[in-house]
């Protein structure tokens, strides 16, 4: 299961990402210069709905090794992306790991022009294999969906503060907790699930894996500048604190 602590996104590992602050306006949070903008929750932006999306984002994380990974910081944030939807993300650290519990972490990259950009602030993967420990015939190994998704939605649940501000302006969030929709991954060697210590995992396809959580997707960013991009999430629960800074030139 992973969150984005993946370390249980924890990908429970639940990939952890944000929040709620401002009222919430029908579609967009606008900066100072009226350049940022959020799709809304229940819009289905570049043709997909934001649980299709969320599937996209899980096989995108799921589907490289961490010793090639942005979001392990081994990579650089281009790594794996392609169309006019990128995904950024929290940390993914061992749980063995000291202090993964607090992941504090400061990014600078570059994107190109017109790309929208997709990422959780927090949330919760959970697949039929990890609840296996590795092996989808272990007896503890969950394979009905809707039981997968009452698991992922219980781990969400614990995270009480969830924030995101883009260019200094908070975006509310609280519309934005969505689930995906059911899909399958592949996890080739060197995988995240066995690197953040939830068992030992043999490279293949899997199916199914859902996701919940609170995702935004930030329509293109104004070109030729930089951005700031700040999420923060908190689960007492699991004493785990992310805070996330994306500093993000967007080329002409």
């Amino acid at each position: 299961m992973k969150a984005q602590f993946k370390g249980i996104s924890m990908v429970f590992a639940i990939a952890l990402l944000l929040a709620l602050i401002l009222p919430v306006t029908s579609q967009s949070a606008q900066n100072d210069q009226g350049g940022v903008s959020v799709f809304p929750a229940d819009s289905s932006p570049y043709g997909r709905t934001y649980g299709e999306w969320m599937a996209s984002w899980q096989q995108w994380a799921t589907g490289m090794p961490y010793t090639h990974h942005p979001l392990f910081d081994t990579a650089d944030a281009s790594t794996g992306q392609s169309g006019p939807v990128w995904f950024l993300g929290g940390k993914f650290c061992s749980l063995n790991a000291p202090n993964c519990g607090t992941n504090n972490v400061v990014r600078h990259i570059t994107i190109p022009a017109g790309k929208a950009l997709f990422f959780p602030i927090v949330d919760t993967e959970v697949s039929t294999v990890e609840t296996g420990g590795g092996d989808v015939n272990n007896a503890n190994a969950i394979k009905d969906i809707n039981s997968l998704r009452q698991l992922a939605e219980q781990y969400t649940n614990y995270a009480t503060i969830v924030r995101l501000d883009v260019d200094g302006t908070s975006v509310p969030l609280q519309n934005f907790r969505v689930r995906s929709t059911a899909f399958g991954f592949y996890l080739p060697q060197h995988d995240i699930f066995t690197a953040v210590g939830e068992g030992t995992f043999t490279p293949g396809d899997y199916f199914p894996g859902v996701d919940d959580g609170y995702y935004v997707m930030l329509e293109p960013l104004s070109a030729g500048r930089q951005h700031t991009i700040h999420f923060h999430a908190e689960e007492p629960n699991f004493s785990w604190i992310l805070d996330i800074t994306y500093f993000v030139q967007v080329q002409r």
